[in-house]
């Protein structure tokens, strides 16, 4: 997801494949948006990947997707909004965060 994620910051289309754990769930998603071309399996051949590859640098509907979702990641703060939100949920009621300085 990390690599995924990074990518797609940084507005790059995706071939992606993923056989196990939460791989495959993420190639949905990521093909979902149209940001990527979905291989659905673990193991690709070298055929599949250089069709996939083809198909997101000639096609330009992959890098408007995957700009779009780039512009969203970035409009959401990235790990440093996070850590935020985080401190955040773990004060208790009405003490101020360390970054806030309420």
């Amino acid at each position: 997801m990390g690599g995924t994620l990074a990518m797609l910051a940084h507005d790059i289309p995706l071939v992606i494949a993923g056989g196990d754990l939460d791989k495959p769930e993420i190639a949905s998603r990521v093909a979902w948006t149209g940001a990527a071309v979905n291989l659905k399996t673990g193991t690709p051949t070298p055929a599949q990947v250089a069709a996939g590859f083809h198909s997101v640098t000639i096609e330009p509907s992959y890098r408007d997707a995957a700009a779009r979702v780039g512009a969203q990641l970035r409009s959401l703060g990235g790990a440093a909004r996070a850590a935020e939100l985080l401190e955040q949920l773990a004060q208790p009621a009405n003490q101020p965060t360390p970054r806030s300085g309420n």
